[in-house]
C-alpha cells in the first residue's frame, strides 16, 4: 500500500488511498510457481522454502513434490531443461510448462511464456514425462500452436480455459474480486461496448461478454487469444492479434477501455489510447510506478482519476495490484 500511494503522490494524483480489497486466505493461495532445473532435477530458486511454502495451495505444493521425486529418480526426464512451472488450476489437472537451455522467454505481455522458440517439432521431455508423471498432469506441446489448458472460475458461472503457457493471476480468489470489481464499475455506467488492451487469454473479456456488452479484445498471438477465441464462439467479440500499438489504428472508440499490460506498463500512445475511451478507461497494474505514470500521462488527454483501488493480489509480500478508473 504504501508503495502504491508514495508512486500516485510523486506524479501528485492522490493524497491517501483508501483500504485494500483483500481476500479470506492469507496463506495457501498461490497456484503456479517457476522453478530451476540442474542437470534434469527440478529443485525450488528460493532453497529457504525447501521444507515447504506456506503461499502455495497445498494441492500445488503436492504437484510440486510428486515433480521433484520423478526428476530425482530419472534426470534425464528433464536434461537440458532450464526451468519450469508448475500451476493448478480449479480442477484436478496440473499444468507443467518447460523451458529448454537454449530457449528465451517469449516478450510477450503476459512475460510468462514458457514455450520454446526453437524450430525443432519434437518434444521428448513431453511424451516421456506424461507416462511418469500421469493423466492428470498437462504438459505443455512445444511443437503444437495450440497447448493444453486449465480450468479457472474468474466469475459465478464464468469459467476460463487458460493454456498452460499463457499468463493467470496467481492468486485466484482475489482475482475473482478483481473481476467482480471491475464488472460493477462498468455496469455503474450503463456501458455497452467495450476494448480490452492487452487481454491475455480472456480474464476480463469473458466476464464482460457474459454481461451482455459488446467487445474489442487485442493480445499478442499465441495461444491464449487463440483460446479466447474459441471460447467467445456466439459472442459479439472482435479478437485482434499482434502488438497493441501497431493495432491502435484498427480500433474505433468504446465506452470503455480496459488496459492490463505487462509491468512496465503501456509505455507509448497514451493520447491515442485515451482518446478510445469515450466514458471510462480501467488501468490494471502490478507495478505502481510504471501504472502512476502511465495514469499521469492519461490525464493529459482528457482523462482525470475517479478512483483507485488496491487488491492484495500477493499476501505476505510487498508487491499489490492496483486498479485505476479515469473519466471522461
Amino acid at each position: 500500500m504504501a508503495r502504491v500511494e508514495s508512486a500516485f503522490k510523486q506524479v501528485g494524483l492522490v493524497d491517501d488511498l483508501g483500504p485494500c480489497i483483500v481476500g479470506d486466505k492469507r496463506t495457501g493461495y498461490r497456484n503456479r510457481l517457476r522453478m530451476k532445473v540442474d542437470g534434469g532435477k527440478v529443485d525450488l530458486f528460493n532453497q529457504a522454502k525447501e521444507q515447504g511454502c506456506i503461499a502455495l495451495r497445498p494441492e500445488l505444493w503436492d504437484a510440486i513434490t510428486s515433480l521433484r521425486q520423478t526428476t530425482r529418480n530419472d534426470p534425464t526426464l528433464l536434461e537440458d531443461v532450464h526451468h519450469v512451472e508448475v500451476r493448478v488450476c480449479d480442477s484436478e489437472q496440473v499444468g507443467l510448462s518447460i523451458a529448454v537451455e537454449n530457449s528465451s522467454i517469449n516478450n510477450s505481455p503476459t512475460g510468462n511464456s514458457l514455450t520454446n522458440n526453437s524450430s525443432d517439432n519434437t518434444d521428448p521431455y513431453r511424451t516421456n514425462l506424461q507416462s511418469e508423471l500421469g493423466p492428470h498432469w498437462q504438459l505443455a506441446d512445444r511443437s503444437a500452436s495450440a497447448q493444453p489448458r486449465l480450468r479457472y472460475e474468474i466469475a459465478a458461472q464464468v469459467d476460463n480455459l487458460v493454456p498452460i503457457d499463457s499468463f493467470v493471476q496467481v492468486n485466484s480468489e482475489v482475482n475473482r474480486l478483481l473481476v467482480a470489481y471491475i464488472r460493477d464499475t462498468v455496469a455503474a455506467q450503463s456501458a455497452d461496448s467495450f476494448i480490452d488492451l492487452f487481454c491475455g487469454a480472456g480474464n476480463l473479456t469473458l466476464p464482460l461478454l457474459e454481461d451482455g456488452l459488446v467487445g474489442t479484445a487485442i493480445e499478442r498471438k499465441g495461444s491464449g487469444p487463440k483460446a479466447l477465441i474459441e471460447q467467445t464462439q456466439g459472442h459479439n467479440i472482435n479478437v485482434l492479434t499482434g502488438d497493441v500499438h501497431d493495432r491502435l489504428g484498427d480500433l474505433t472508440s468504446a465506452d470503455v477501455v480496459i488496459s492490463n499490460p505487462a509491468r512496465s506498463g503501456i509505455k507509448t500512445n497514451h493520447d491515442t489510447i485515451a482518446s478510445l475511451a469515450s466514458a471510462v478507461m480501467i488501468c490494471v497494474g502490478c507495478e505502481p510506478e510504471a501504472l502512476a505514470s502511465d495514469v499521469s500521462k492519461l490525464t493529459k488527454h482528457g482523462l482525470k482519476v475517479r478512483d483507485i483501488q488496491t487488491f492484495d493480489m500477493f499476501p505476505g509480500t510487498n508487491h499489490i495490484e492496483t486498479v485505476v478508473t479515469l473519466q471522461r
